[in-house]
């Protein structure tokens, strides 16, 4: 079974291993490191 982030206001990034996520309505930005980054490639189905 595969996901999609369904909000097109919800942007990622892969940067040196790491993801960044911003959130172009509230402003709010997270980043994961390589193991978050891997989990999120799995939600995604990049992985």
């Amino acid at each position: 079974m595969r996901f999609r982030i369904n909000k097109p206001h919800v942007i990622n990034e892969i940067i040196d291993g790491e993801v960044v996520i911003l959130n172009l309505d509230t402003g709010n930005y997270y980043s994961m490191d390589k193991a978050g980054a891997d989990i999120w490639g799995l939600i995604e189905g990049d992985a």
